[in-house]
């Protein structure tokens, strides 16, 4: 009896027609073995590890997604998509793959004539065309360039890679012309902190094998600490000569932290008020039947800071390179295996500013590095992955 109603229940659940006209199950399921060393030099020395990976050390993770849409008439349409990142390996729970569903995007919204607006969570103009770079790389390490690690204390980079609370709009494509704006909020504001506000604007352009786009990143008032600031302007492009494919751009970001160091930090006492670093990025791929060879490289000038105190300037050994090399075979549309080397030279073994964690280095008051920081890392990956 029980089995035949648990029977009546499922085929009544199946024949319940779906709401939206067109629903899509999708995702990729990722996974690497990789070889990672990560030498701090000194007494720490050089650590080497062998992992199977597919979450948080996966530059592209395993995700599942829905999405869909309805047609409202009109020319009017209601949209919806719900991306959950996945840990194939140990099925955790970490900075990529964390349990919370909708981790990577989670939108509703509306599209027509006008364009397309959502509610909801995700990347932001900025990041999508920073992926224009960071997309080359699948296993270990990235080539985001706005994520560096401790470019200032307490956070993770440049910019917020996906913004919460956020609304945004994109154009319809006009001529090969594209463009998105987006606002997320931190909802963080008490009578005593300000609200965390976060901003971005984007615009590209295609003519066949040409891409160029630019982007601007705005976040205020970050932590709910009044007149932290973090700002970035990103400009890129892309030029195919049948398989090949290159890639140039330039970042340009800066910090506003107005962050206390004692004097073991810089040889003095002082408030450093910003925090500035350049980066230029490159990329080059090329198919050959199912190989695709590929290879890119961040180039990360030397941070710039504006003290209280010491005056301005670059500080010693903190430029460094970001780089990947590596190459994909695809058995099928859906189906690749890839093979990838990457990692962080850093000549000076900093790559942020001597800001607020154990592993940040000590300068003297001529800005030269006393103690080494942040260590050279790099991976060597053989991965699969399925895109369904």
């Amino acid at each position: 009896m029980r089995k035949s109603l648990l029977a009546s229940a499922v085929l009544a659940a199946i024949a319940v027609p779906a709401l939206a006209d067109s629903v899509t199950v999708y995702g990729q399921a990722n996974a690497a073995l990789e070889f990672a060393s990560k030498d701090a030099g000194g007494a720490a020395g050089k650590v080497t590890t062998t992992r199977v990976d597919a979450g948080s050390n996966l530059n592209t993770p395993s995700r599942i997604g829905f999405k869909g849409e309805e047609d409202l008439g009109g020319g009017l349409k209601a949209w919806f998509q719900i991306e959950q990142a996945v840990a194939l390996d140990d099925a955790g729970a970490d900075g990529n793959t964390n349990s919370n569903f909708a981790s990577r995007e989670g939108w509703v919204g509306l599209s027509g004539d006008f364009g397309k607006f959502g509610l909801g969570r995700g990347k932001s103009p900025y990041t999508n065309l920073a992926d224009t770079f960071d997309g080359l790389v699948d296993a270990a390490g990235n080539l985001e360039s706005y994520n560096v690690d401790s470019v200032v204390k307490g956070t993770n980079g440049v910019i917020t890679k996906r913004f919460n609370n956020a609304v945004r709009y994109d154009t319809n494509s006009i001529e090969g012309f594209k463009g998105a704006i987006m606002y997320g909020t931190g909802e963080n504001k008490t009578s005593t902190t300000p609200n965390t506000n976060y901003f971005s604007i984007g615009a590209n352009y295609t003519a066949g094998a040409l891409f160029v786009g630019a982007a601007y990143n705005d976040e205020t008032n970050l932590g709910g600490v009044s007149g932290v600031k973090h700002d970035a302007w990103l400009l890129a492009g892309t030029y195919s000569i049948d398989t090949l494919k290159f890639g140039l751009g330039y970042q340009t970001a800066k910090q506003t932290i107005n962050f206390a160091v004692p004097a073991a930090y810089l040889g003095a006492a002082t408030t450093i008020n910003t925090v500035k670093r350049d980066a230029f990025l490159t990329s080059v791929s090329y198919g050959m039947g199912p190989t695709t060879l590929k290879a890119g490289a961040v180039f990360f000038q030397k941070a710039k800071l504006e003290t209280s105190t010491l005056g301005n300037g670059d500080v010693a050994n903190s430029d460094f390179v970001r780089w990947t090399l590596g190459a994909d075979y695809a058995f099928s549309k859906a189906t690749y295996a890839l093979f990838e080397i990457s990692g962080d030279s850093i000549k000076g073994a900093f790559k942020g500013s001597p800001l607020g964690n154990a592993a940040v280095p000590t300068f003297n008051a001529a800005g030269a590095l006393t103690s080494a920081g942040a260590a050279t890392t790099s991976a060597v990956s053989f991965g699969l992955s399925h895109k369904f």
